[in-house]
């Protein structure tokens, strides 16, 4: 599933739980977003693919605290 505004491959960040999907976006800032399992925009304008992907982890991180 590619979330709506986002565009190309789609990075699935999980920890069996909780999923991420991260992909290029052309909605809010542009540059590489953080997307809900459902497709919904988080965050946007992350410069690099490895900068959202640490994003991601910790938004898991405290998914996992809260549970």
């Amino acid at each position: 599933m590619t979330p709506v505004g986002g565009s190309g491959r789609v990075t699935t960040v999980t920890d069996g739980e909780t999923a991420f999907l991260i992909c290029r976006t052309v909605r809010g800032r542009g540059g590489w977003g953080v997307h809900t399992a459902t497709g919904d925009l988080l965050s946007s304008g992350w410069p690099t693919l490895t900068r959202a992907r640490s994003y991601a982890d910790r938004l898991l991180s405290r998914a996992g605290a809260d549970r």
